[in-house]
């Protein structure tokens, strides 16, 4: 299998299908570097713009690691929801639809976690919770990214509420698919930090009416950040489609 020049299609979709199925297909090797933004552009008919939002793409479900100054190398063959990730590239209005419910979770899960979460619970979220201030300062992003993840399984699990930990568990699938969590922790994981300070100390107070705050104002504040993201993937699709219009 070879690169070809795009044709007419939605040209974001387009870039990263070809070069996932080029990486699946072991045209390029895990360990492997892709051809530069330059190299690639010029041979898909396409501009260095979108070919850095493709690699990007391609990052968040697990195929490349892009690595300043060296570029895209392959880290996998075998991408993690895959396709998940490209409906939701494809439909960021998807997204916005995910993380309107989210904010509502995390506020009653907290809610339930300071009503009834058991000592040994509540221990092992603190255990967390410094875990998540050593990651950070040793700036380990991919185990912060883990920790977090961890800390809000946590609260759920203390929360035992079954269908709320469900619609959670839904939610964080379609995110996870794109990591947008990761995105948005690695630019503001000191702010991300404080907050998880405050529903720490709400639950441990067994205060529901703080931990409820505290919890839906961190989800709060970590959707601004996935709508921008989202508004930003917005921008380049509109220019993708300009562009596609130039190349004809």
């Amino acid at each position: 299998m070879t690169i070809t020049p795009i044709e007419r299609t939605r040209l974001s979709d387009a870039v990263v299908d070809q070069l996932s199925k080029l990486i699946i297909n072991g045209t390029y090797a895990v360990g492997e570097k892709l051809p530069s933004e330059r190299e690639l552009a010029k041979s898909l008919g396409v501009g260095r713009p979108l070919v850095r939002e493709s690699f990007r793409i391609l990052e968040s479900v697990g195929l490349v690691a892009v690595r300043p100054g060296i570029g895209a190398i392959v880290t996998g063959n075998s991408p993690k929801n895959l396709a998940i990730a490209n409906t939701l590239w494809s439909q960021p209005e998807r997204v916005v639809e995910v993380i309107e419910v989210r904010d509502v979770l995390a506020g009653r899960a907290a809610e339930l976690a300071a009503l009834r979460s058991t000592d040994a619970e509540l221990a092992q979220l603190e255990q967390n919770f410094l875990l998540q201030q050593q990651a950070a300062a040793q700036d380990a992003i991919d185990e912060l990214i883990r920790l977090d993840d961890e800390f809000h399984t946590l609260i759920y699990r203390a929360a035992r509420n079954s269908v709320l930990t469900a619609m959670a568990d839904f939610s964080s699938t379609l995110l996870n698919g794109i990591e947008w969590n990761g995105l948005t922790l690695a630019t503001r994981r000191h702010k991300s930090l404080a907050e998880h300070a405050q529903i720490v100390a709400a639950i441990k107070a067994r205060d529901p009416e703080r931990a409820a705050h505290a919890g839906r104002y961190h989800a709060q504040q970590s959707n601004n950040e996935i709508r921008k993201l989202v508004e930003s993937h917005a921008l380049q699709s509109n220019s993708d489609a300009e562009e596609r219009d130039d190349l004809e």
